[in-house]
């Protein structure tokens, strides 16, 4: 893997820790080329990780364990562990990414970080405090050359089965579970999910929601018609394609997709 030689920088952590403004092109930079030029859409900006990582740390501090879904170069959990010191971790399926996050890690001396190279679906998400999604299942739409899921399903059918997988297993976190979202999730959380902060950070919004309402659940599932039900699902977010805007915002088409009904048979590589 091809990589700029940088030794460990102290001083970014510092920065980081502190809580001063560190532009992002300071983590960019300790990046292979090739990872910093997907930055401006993959890659979660420093202020958002900062923000989402202090509202998912808040109550535990540095007891807390947060799961970035997607975690692609690892930016989130880096910034969000120096920031916060505690525990973040991160699923993702590329393994060069996974690669590329942990010595992201080390570059910038942050040890209480840890990448998974696996689907979000293996790991324990009840394990977890806090949960973060930078539209992570966006990707599955991208057909330029920024596309990061060589080898994988994609489409809507694809697409649709990732947010399915991901909603439900929101479904059964307990009370208290909290989850960040930027540029969105793909579907609406769970019922217990209330909405408590919001704010605006360049070309999308940082949404906090904290589970309230336990839910007496009977089933490891969500129930049969859940997926049915309208205002569920959500289009990929603007930051991957302008037509469709998760923030209802700045957007030329409003119009939904076709149905979302599907399931794991009928995935195909396109």
């Amino acid at each position: 893997m091809s990589r700029k030689n940088h030794a460990s920088d102290p001083t970014l952590k510092e920065r980081l820790a502190s809580g001063h403004e560190v532009e992002d092109d300071a983590v960019d930079r300790l990046l292979p080329p090739w990872v910093s030029a997907l930055s401006e859409v993959h890659w979660t900006p420093v202020a958002v990780a900062a923000a989402a990582a202090a509202f998912l740390t808040d109550e535990r501090r540095q007891s807390a364990r947060v799961l970035d879904v997607g975690a692609g170069a690892g930016k989130f959990c880096v910034v969000g562990a120096a920031s916060t010191g505690a525990r973040f971790e991160g699923v993702e399926r590329n393994p060069t990414l996974v690669g590329v996050a942990t010595l992201l890690a080390r570059d910038i001396g942050v040890d209480r970080v840890h990448f998974h190279c696996a689907a979000m679906e293996q790991l324990d998400w009840q394990s977890y405090h806090g949960l973060y999604f930078f539209n992570p299942f966006g990707e599955y739409f991208i057909e330029d050359g920024s596309k990061i899921l060589e080898g994988q399903p994609r489409g809507w059918r694809a697409y649709a089965h990732q947010v399915r997988t991901a909603i439900a297993k929101l479904y059964l976190m307990p009370t208290g579970t909290r989850v960040a979202t930027y540029h969105g999730l793909g579907a609406s959380l769970p019922p217990g999910f209330d909405l408590v902060a919001t704010e605006r950070f360049g070309t999308g919004i940082l949404r906090c929601y904290i589970r309230r309402d336990p839910l007496s659940i009977a089933s490891p599932h969500p129930p049969e018609d859940f997926f049915e039900r309208p205002g569920i699902f959500e289009e990929p977010t603007a930051v991957l394609r302008p037509a469709w805007n998760n923030d209802g915002e700045a957007g030329t088409d409003a119009g939904h997709g076709p149905p979302l009904a599907c399931d794991e048979g009928e995935l195909e590589h396109e």
